[in-house]
């Protein structure tokens, strides 16, 4: 699928990024109208309903992963926020499926800013390094603790 020729630098160096790492079985980037299994609703800051389609699906071996790439001025923006907490709860709903429907993998939501993913691309880190570091539970996000 093709990236943005303006501003798709970030995207199309995240692809080659994955696409040289071995523990990545396949990804895609998401097309917002040919991929219309990957809209997630959520509620804009004015009120409104709104559709969110993030960037990446990628899959490693046990995990299948979305991924959202944001300029690091944006990662705090109360949309950002909102789309982060609609993906996590999408991502919930894909857990509670049968293994099978799921392609035998468990989901995780990623949002990965550009200074994190060029520091972590120059420390020649993994793809599973910076999932560690980028990946995000609704209850993180949300700043509450599961005991």
């Amino acid at each position: 699928t093709q990236y943005p020729t303006h501003g798709g630098g970030l995207e199309k160096d995240f692809m080659e990024f994955i696409d040289n790492d071995g523990a990545v079985v396949k990804f895609i980037k998401i097309n917002e109208s040919r991929h219309l299994f990957a809209r997630i609703a959520y509620l804009r800051t004015d009120g409104l309903m709104s559709e969110y389609v993030p960037d990446f699906l990628v899959a490693t071996k046990d995990r299948m992963y979305l991924v959202e790439m944001k300029a690091q001025k944006d990662k705090h923006d109360e949309n950002v926020q909102a789309k982060r907490l609609a993906a996590i709860g999408w991502i919930r709903h894909i857990n509670e499926l049968d293994a099978s429907e799921r392609d035998y993998r468990e989901w995780a939501y990623l949002l990965v800013t550009d200074k994190d993913f060029y520091a972590y691309r120059s420390a020649t880190a993994t793809f599973g390094d910076l999932c560690a570091f980028a990946e995000l539970t609704e209850s993180g996000l949300k700043g509450e603790f599961n005991f």
